[in-house]
């Protein structure tokens, strides 16, 4: 099996360099002193061990968890160097950040600040408070290292078509569009509904669909339309929705996809229940599995074709091996400008 090496990159990617240390003296495995002087306990870096070798099914070796422990150095190093530099991270930067990381989830408008807030605490098993601060000090290392490595992080690279046309043909499976249905509805969120209020909010659902039933699409136009001015439910175009996704499925739920993948185009349906709320829905364009072209829209409807995004990813790519070398060099540097001691006979690995 390939050997992992823990460098600070690694554990910068997967959000666990932001961990605040803890206050509970255990035996130190290291001290840094740039400006300040931070210890680095055996419970702190054991914590992050375990983590690992859960979320990656792995079994770390010596080797490794003293690379571990030396990103943790580097890490703390930074964020001593950024504070002497006086160098923060904005409310600004951070709301950036969480659109980013709601984006790289699938998640679109249509999920709401709390559904969102309550993905993160689920999956990340953290509070909100603890993800923000970790965003910040995430924030922060990578403005530090960016300004210490100014050339090397703004290179220009353009990817030739040759890469382009080879990453398309090694990762040509990842390319099959799934099944998609786009649809209008009317909407009611009845989470954090009592029973009584449920039952209302079915009891109007179930008026809507009455009058759909004897007025047809002008019916459902005319409630789309009250809509913008009644508070207590919503409608209108959802969009595009894929079939097998996975945090889509976990938010909605799989009875209402499996629902709305069953209906006709142009049809409308009884009422559906997600996990938000009911639903009345018309299908207005579905769209059945394809392989995609260079050419084509990434999903239906958008403007970034794969050609498009086979760039990203290369640049992304390219921009992360950088980013190793300039973490690296500026780790490299500041150790020799700081104070850094590991207490070797506390390591029991």
């Amino acid at each position: 099996m390939k050997k992992i090496r823990w460098t600070y990159l690694t554990l910068f990617m997967v959000g666990l360099v932001g961990v605040v240390h803890s206050q509970i003296i255990d035996r130190p495995l290291a001290t840094v002193r740039l400006n300040s002087t931070t210890v680095i306990t055996q419970r702190q870096i054991q914590s992050k061990i375990a983590i690992l070798e859960e979320e990656l099914g792995v079994t770390m070796d010596r080797e490794q968890k003293m690379s571990l422990l030396n990103s943790d150095i580097d890490t703390e190093l930074i964020m001593q160097a950024a504070a002497r530099d006086t160098i923060t991270a904005t409310e600004d930067e951070i709301a950036r950040a969480i659109a980013q990381q709601r984006q790289s989830l699938g998640l679109g408008a249509n999920v709401s600040d709390a559904v969102f807030r309550e993905i993160i605490q689920e999956q990340a098993q953290m509070t909100w408070e603890e993800y923000r601060d970790r965003l910040r000090r995430r924030i922060i290392q990578e403005k530090y290292v960016a300004q210490d490595n100014q050339a090397l992080l703004t290179a220009p690279y353009t990817p030739t078509a040759t890469e382009i046309d080879a990453t398309y043909q090694e990762n040509v499976s990842q390319f099959l569009s799934p099944a998609y249905v786009r649809f209008d509805h009317l909407f009611i969120d009845t989470r954090n509904k009592t029973t009584a209020q449920v039952q209302e909010l079915r009891t109007k659902m179930q008026g809507f669909l009455t009058q759909i039933r004897n007025g047809g699409a002008a019916a459902f136009t005319r409630l789309v339309q009250a809509s913008i001015d009644d508070p207590t439910y919503s409608g209108g175009d959802f969009g595009f929705l894929p079939r097998g996704e996975q945090t889509t499925q976990q938010l909605l739920g799989r009875s209402f996809i499996d629902g709305v993948f069953a209906l006709e185009q142009g049809r409308f349906s009884d009422l559906l229940e997600s996990n938000l709320g009911f639903h009345l829905v018309r299908i207005t364009d579905k769209r059945q599995p394809k392989l995609l072209t260079l050419s084509d829209p990434v999903t239906p409807g958008g403007t970034l074709t794969v050609q498009a995004q086979i760039i990203q990813y290369l640049q992304a790519e390219k921009q992360q091996e950088r980013m190793v070398e300039a973490v690296n060099g500026t780790a490299s540097r500041l150790r020799n400008q700081a104070e850094v001691q590991i207490f070797t006979q506390n390591i029991s690995w």
